[in-house]
């Protein structure tokens, strides 16, 4: 989940929204075609025809928008196996366990909190030292780190 989340900060730092949208894109069918090979599972035609619609809509709405650089290309390409390989963990976790949403983050995040101490700056450099920390910037930090638990949650409910 950290290299996931920190590659995912890296790309949208080096590419356009709409580049980072694509690649956000990719995610869904690597997770269809690793579940399928590792685990023989398989999709309905139904969720196929959904996901494929719903990127096709994704894709068309961030088409005009799809700048990027070799580095932001490479960071994105990186990150969409990560992103995939924790979306299996967690979803695998979550049923294994017969886990609620909240238990499997209760469970997760303080290790991944512990990863991402340690990856913080080799991902973001220079990092937490140079920021200029007011109390603007704090508050929309916190705001962000909420909504980012809310997406975490919504995720964790998705995928249970």
């Amino acid at each position: 989940m950290s290299f996931s989340t920190g590659l995912a900060n890296i790309s949208l730092k080096h590419n356009s929204v709409g580049f980072y949208q694509m690649a956000k894109i990719a995610v869904t069918p690597t997770i269809v075609a690793a579940e399928f090979i590792l685990f023989k599972k398989k999709v309905s035609l139904r969720k196929v025809t959904t996901l494929a619609i719903v990127s096709v809509g994704v894709a068309v709405a961030t088409v005009t928008d799809l700048e990027f650089n070799i580095f932001g290309a490479c960071v994105a390409v990186a990150w969409i196996i990560p992103s995939a390989v924790n979306k299996i963990l967690w979803s695998n976790l979550q049923q294994s366990g017969n886990w609620t949403a909240l238990a499997l983050m209760w469970k997760t995040t303080p290790i991944t909190i512990f990863f991402f101490l340690l990856l913080m700056p080799l991902l973001d450099p220079p990092g937490l030292l140079s920021f200029n920390w007011t109390f603007k910037n704090s508050s929309a930090i916190m705001i962000s780190a909420l909504f980012g638990f809310l997406l975490q949650w919504s995720g964790a409910l998705a995928l249970g």
